[in-house]
């Protein structure tokens, strides 16, 4: 996974969904942004192997759970009111809601969407991050999907760092069931659905075949 690449990229596509001038070079803003998201980089490179090494494979409550537990400080750092939505009613950990309310009653409405889960089991071998080279790592979930939630929480960051977040409205939703659906459907998929109904644009951060030239817009 090459963090550096993806994260300025998928930041300023958040950045875009707020009130910046948008031109063929970066305007101010956006070049603020890129000098707060490098400035972020060695946090987020911590955070990632931190959520890494964490097992939380989709049948792995206890491991989803604690991952969901890391990533909600990480929230409330930021200012986010964060809840967690227990899953023993579909049979899995629980997703994590964190929401940024503007005062401002024309915000635009935000969903940024991740997930805790894994498809490496408790036992897997594949257990741990490894740093291959200065822009590459690998590890259980280091791209699917525990660097798309550490992009995710590094933009909310950077932007709050340069008071970009006053005029619109987050809500973040990490669930904990996406590689494994719990069951009923009409429960584990229930915050998805309502998240997105509350929301003007949704933005998923899962980085699909690690090529941003291939991100889809639907």
């Amino acid at each position: 996974m090459s963090f550096l690449k993806f994260s300025h990229a998928l930041i300023l596509t958040l950045a875009s969904t707020l009130p910046l001038t948008s031109h063929a070079a970066l305007d101010k803003n956006e070049r603020e942004i890129v000098k707060q998201v490098d400035k972020n980089i060695p946090q987020a490179l911590k955070e990632i192997e931190q959520a890494v090494n964490i097992n939380s494979g989709s049948l792995n409550i206890e491991g989803v759970k604690k991952v969901g537990a890391l990533t909600s400080e990480q929230l409330k750092a930021i200012g986010f009111k964060v809840e967690w939505l227990d899953g023993s009613a579909f049979n899995r950990a629980g997703h994590v809601l964190a929401a940024h309310e503007s005062k401002n009653p024309d915000a635009i409405k935000i969903l940024m969407i991740g997930h805790l889960d894994t498809v490496f089991a408790k036992n897997d071998n594949f257990t741990t991050y490894k740093q291959l080279d200065a822009d590459t790592a690998s590890g259980p979930g280091v791209a699917d999907m525990k660097g798309g939630n550490t992009i995710i929480i590094t933009a909310l960051k950077s932007l709050q760092a340069l008071n970009l977040l006053e005029n619109v409205s987050i809500k973040v939703l990490l669930t904990g069931d996406e590689e494994s659906s719990g069951r009923p459907l009409s429960l584990s998929k229930q915050a998805i659905v309502d998240a997105a109904i509350w929301a003007d644009v949704a933005l998923g951060y899962e980085n699909g075949d690690n090529n941003i030239k291939t991100a889809m817009a639907a």
